[in-house]
């Protein structure tokens, strides 16, 4: 089931972007800060590990987008850009970050977003 993860929204955009997400037929979950140490795995509910949970957090925005089918995914990435709906830090779920933390996923996005930056600046 196609399954929208929100972190650190807040206000009109998570609004926003959940009634994007629910017009096409994706479930919403927000995360709360307690959760930022589990795993996505265990987030997006493919992954029933109860492995112990380091405390940790972050501050930026971050979406996780699990099992959307390609025309969800372009369908809601339209929607996003059309209502001006702006999150730096997006992910899909997959085999090899299924068993990292959303903290970490958010450390990985970070580095990936600074690194577009400058290769963009840069021309």
């Amino acid at each position: 089931m196609s399954l929208l993860l929100l972190f650190n929204l807040e206000g009109k955009k998570r609004r926003g972007i959940r009634k994007a997400a629910e017009s096409l037929g994706i479930r919403c979950r927000i995360v709360p800060t307690e959760d930022f140490g589990k795993t996505i795995g265990v987030l997006t509910e493919t992954d029933a590990s109860d492995a112990d949970i380091s405390p940790c957090s972050f501050s930026e925005e971050m979406l996780i987008l699990h099992e959307l089918s390609g025309s969800q995914l372009n369908a809601f990435l339209d929607i996003l850009r059309k209502e001006d709906l702006q999150v730096a830090l997006k992910a899909v779920s997959t085999e090899s970050n299924r068993s990292w933390t959303a903290a970490r996923l958010c450390e990985e996005l970070k580095a990936e977003h600074s690194a577009l930056q400058r290769i963009r600046n840069a021309r």
